[in-house]
Parts: C-alpha cells; sequence; structure tokens
C-alpha cells in the first residue's frame, strides 16, 4: 500500500457517506498546546499553530472582522 492510499478521494468519501471521519477529530475546546477531544486531555501536536496564533487576541479579533465583511458583501 502506497503511504498516500488511505487519503484516496474515493476511501474518504466512502467513510464520510458511513459517517466515519478516520483523519478528523473534532476539538471540543480552543487550539492549543492541549486540548480537548473526544472528551480528554490530549497533547496537540498536529496543527497548523506552529506560531501560536490561534489563541492570539488581536487575530481573533481580525478574523471576527474578516468574517463580518465576507458575509455581509455575499449576504
Amino acid at each position: 500500500m502506497d503511504l498516500f492510499d488511505k487519503c484516496r478521494v474515493e476511501i474518504v468519501e466512502k467513510a464520510t457517506a458511513e459517517n466515519v471521519y478516520p483523519y478528523f477529530h473534532q476539538i471540543e475546546s480552543k487550539q492549543a498546546p492541549e486540548v480537548i477531544m473526544e472528551g480528554s486531555r490530549r497533547i496537540m501536536l498536529g496543527s497548523n499553530n506552529y506560531l501560536g496564533l490561534t489563541s492570539n487576541p488581536d487575530v481573533i479579533a481580525a478574523g471576527g472582522l474578516f468574517r463580518f465583511a465576507f458575509f455581509e458583501r455575499h449576504a
């Protein structure tokens, strides 16, 4: 099996059609070095938060402004 076989579109589509999400787990807390996932505290090792900006108040505020502006324009 090729390293990327598990990521092939057909396999992912079949799994999601059966409500199985083998690669995606919902995070139940804010993204941080420690998160709550599946009801337990876990160390977050695989995220795009390598700069630590997901909890930065300026970034959060800018994201809210962007969403507001986007939806106002596309409503």
